[in-house]
């Protein structure tokens, strides 16, 4: 492309990184590549690793081959196939095992009628049926398809059209809930652990690898349950008898104590020699004069 920005250039302030706008065009791709699986799809390119989608079948074994050309073979082989059908709405697609989580709802793909978009109301379905089976701030991985008939859903609540409105938004939470959680709970026997799975080789196959199913996921039971106690016993501790002195302090009434009142001390006689008294001073009646009691003498 040249002169992208020609007619509006403010866009081009608004630019990320090369590296960050280059996995966003990556992901872009991703998503259309899962919307049509019948398309070849290539992308190279800087700050960026190739991608090279072939086109797959229509039955439902190429559109697997589709998802795990986008999500990886691992997602495959630790994901549910779902399919629901309810009052005209149908549901199809792969969710993957509650075990195989992300820290991110990066892999979280949904379409309506073959439009990728990032709805509200399905991510919080998405959420409600995970809420029991994922540990708290993990996310789960999927590639959903919501088929119906248009004039049941509105494409135009979005500029970018990447929300939808749905005429009766509570059949389609349900739809998507119900299946999930059914879907989860049939699969309750498996664990992911693609590692475990590779080391297994062909025991991965018939009794034997139900059996290495099933210790595999008791061993991780019992590694969770082996990290919550480490975890509360690293919490401080508090013992019976510092427990009674504190409900004993509680239920005791509180006396505040007074302190002593202290008394004056005692008022000190001021006496001064006779030598330095003054003379007493007499006062006449019939003159205001002062007179003194004492007489002088001539020398």
């Amino acid at each position: 492309m040249r002169d992208l920005f020609a007619a509006t250039p403010a866009r081009l302030k608004f630019l990320k990184s090369p590296r960050a706008e280059a996995q966003a065009v990556a992901d872009i791709l991703r998503r259309i590549a899962l919307a049509h699986h019948d398309v070849s799809f290539t992308l190279s390119g800087d700050h960026l690793t190739t991608l090279d989608f072939r086109a797959t079948g229509d039955d439902a074994r190429g559109f697997a081959e589709r998802v795990a050309q986008v999500l990886g073979r691992d997602f495959i082989d630790n994901a549910i196939a779902i399919e629901a059908e309810r009052e005209g709405f149908r549901l199809t697609g792969f969710a993957g095992l509650p075990t195989w989580h992300r820290a991110t709802a990066a892999l979280q793909y949904v379409f309506v009628n073959g439009r990728p978009v990032r709805d509200k109301l399905l991510a919080g379905a998405v959420r409600g049926a995970y809420i029991d089976f994922l540990p708290a701030g993990r996310h789960a991985a999927l590639a959903l398809y919501v088929e119906c008939d248009p004039r049941e859903v509105d494409v135009n609540v979005h500029p970018a059209k990447a929300e939808v409105r749905f005429r009766d938004p509570g059949l389609v939470r349900g739809l998507v809930v119900g299946a999930l959680k059914s879907a989860i709970t049939n699969a309750g026997h498996r664990a992911a652990d693609a590692d475990a799975r590779r080391s297994l080789g062909d025991a991965g196959q018939g009794s034997m690898g139900v059996r290495a199913e099933r210790e595999l996921g008791l061993a991780r039971l019992a590694r969770r349950a082996l990290r919550d106690l480490r975890r509360r016993s690293r919490r401080p501790s508090t013992s019976a008898p510092s427990r009674r002195r504190r409900m004993r302090a509680r239920m005791t009434p509180r006396v505040r104590k007074r302190s002593p009142r202290r008394s004056a001390p005692p008022a000190r006689k001021c006496t001064r020699p006779t030598s330095s008294r003054r003379p007493a001073t007499a006062w006449s009646s019939s003159t205001s004069t002062p007179r003194t009691s004492a007489s002088s003498t001539s020398g």
